[in-house]
């Protein structure tokens, strides 16, 4: 559940343009997340050109 909140916290904040903050969000759902929620933030990283 958690990470599922980072994921959405993270899609607000790139519509909002604070990506330095989304991408340290994706990096966290990255390293905890489960295959769902974890394709989900590889979808947002690629969408809006995060690092990896």
């Amino acid at each position: 559940m958690e990470n599922r909140c980072r994921c959405l916290l993270a899609a607000l904040l790139l519509d909002r343009g604070a990506t330095g903050e989304a991408a340290e969000l994706v990096r966290r759902v990255r390293a905890t997340g489960d295959d769902l929620v974890r394709g989900y933030a590889e979808r947002l990283a690629e969408e809006y050109e995060l690092p990896s």
